[in-house]
């Protein structure tokens, strides 16, 4: 486990800020211009549910719209009002739109609580509020440096003022001052830092920055390396640090970081639905949905909105995309039917064959025992892509 450098016990809580929407502590109107980064924008406040999200020339849609297509289309968009980010299809990265929108209020995290992996074997983490203090520190111990520089300016002064009686004597002390004043400004400019905009790999910095000055400092996008021109001493842009996989680590299905811990699960598993309002015949029902990645079933599920009094029986059959147009190549991925027992609501959970989903995979519903009575089917599966 890494070792954090401090640790506070949790007393640096989140701080939320929420307006209450009455009259006298009304939600208050925002129009923000702000740019689509990773596929999303993340507005300054969290929005008003009742009031909605405006985006000229788009149009919102609901979770549950979202959950039955899986997909946006480029003139759509999905709030997720709990945090305040706006989803786009691919197709708009990069652009800035006109969010209009009344706002809630706000969540503040304490820089106690985001860490950065700074050193392996062992383990060392830093909070970004770490980082801050050594930063502080570092500020100081260089108004510590000005201050020893003026003094031996001041102590300079001096020694020309008497070099009138001893020509000798202050010359030596004149050479012993300047030395003292070079270190000096070695120290204080070797504390600089010019923080300027990341590139890709090593070799982008002299292209970038051709003709960089002391204490510009940038990072390798690719390795995480960040490199100090010296512009006193030795002329070159050093290596004085890293942030591996970036200041904040990726999030995992424990771990919060580039990607909220809580909706992690949201992009490792899909769901394919079959929706049928009514079944008018048994056998292989007019049904096909594709699946784009390669994954495991991890449930499947039945759910209808009116029972029948008999049984109603189905296997959910696979084929690959390349026996697609083979009939024979369809195999169920149960050894034992899915079940709706009668007047029952909800299917039996089926016994499996085959979880495995390969990219490409055809799903469809073979009906081996039907009651005309049911009504509002669907079938659910779950995957978890690999």
């Amino acid at each position: 486990m890494p070792l954090l450098q401090t640790y506070d016990h949790f007393n640096d809580p989140l701080k939320i800020v929420w307006r209450s929407g009455k009259a006298d502590d009304p939600y208050i109107p925002r129009s923000d211009f702000l740019p689509i980064i990773n596929g999303r924008i993340t507005l300054l406040e969290i929005p008003a549910k009742e009031q909605r999200v405006k985006i000229s020339g788009f149009t919102e849609i609901n979770q549950d719209v979202y959950e039955r297509h899986n997909t946006l289309q480029p003139y759509e968009f999905l709030v997720d009002y709990n945090v305040g980010d706006i989803h786009f299809h691919p197709s708009n990265e990069g652009k800035s739109l006109m969010c209009e929108s009344f706002g809630r209020g706000i969540i503040l995290y304490p820089a106690s609580r985001i860490y950065a992996l700074v050193e392996r074997s062992p383990d060392i983490v830093k909070t970004l509020q770490d980082i801050i203090d050594e930063a502080l520190q570092r500020l100081k111990d260089t108004e510590l440096a000005i201050g020893l520089l003026n003094q031996v300016i001041e102590k300079a002064n001096t020694a020309t003022n008497n070099a009138n009686i001893a020509t000798d004597n202050a010359k030596q002390a004149t050479f012993e001052t300047l030395m003292a004043i070079k270190a000096a400004l070695n120290a204080a400019a070797s504390t600089i830092m010019i923080y300027k905009d990341p590139v890709s790999n090593f070799k982008d910095i002299k292209t970038k920055y051709p003709l960089p000055e002391n204490g510009w400092r940038v990072m390798v996008s690719e390795t995480g390396d960040i490199y100090r021109f010296d512009g006193v001493i030795t002329g070159q842009w050093q290596l004085i640090d890293n942030y591996l996989g970036g200041s904040i680590p990726f999030a995992s299905e424990t771990t919060s970081g580039l990607l909220k811990s809580d909706n992690y699960k949201d992009f490792i598993f899909r769901r394919v639905l079959f929706l049928m309002p009514s079944v008018q015949r048994s056998g292989v029902q007019g049904y096909l949905v594709q699946f784009p990645h390669n994954g495991e079933i991890t449930k499947v599920s039945g759910y209808c909105t009116q029972a029948g009094s008999n049984q109603l029986k189905l296997h959910i059959e696979k084929n690959s995309e390349k026996d697609f147009s083979d009939n024979e190549k369809w195999t169920s991925i149960f050894s034992k039917e899915l079940v709706f027992s009668p007047n029952s609501l909800k299917s039996n959970d089926p016994v499996f064959i085959n979880k495995q989903v390969a990219k490409g995979d055809y799903f469809r519903i073979n009906l081996s025992e039907l009651d005309y009575n049911f009504k509002g089917i669907t079938i659910q599966i779950d995957i978890k892509i690999k």
